[in-house]
């Protein structure tokens, strides 16, 4: 995990998108981020089960 929060921090850091583990950006609150969120972990779960065959 600490792996993905990393990298989420280093590539929002200064934009609107700002990630931070203390306090959820409101941005990512809104409905329609909500569903591009979670439309790509659908992807990323996918993803993981083929891997894991």
């Amino acid at each position: 995990m600490r792996f993905f929060n990393s990298i989420l921090i280093q590539y929002t850091k200064g934009t609107y998108l700002s990630y931070n583990k203390r306090r959820l950006n409101e941005v990512y609150l809104h409905d329609k981020m909500k569903k591009i969120i979670l439309k790509v972990m659908e992807n990323i779960k996918f993803i993981m089960l083929l891997s894991d065959g």
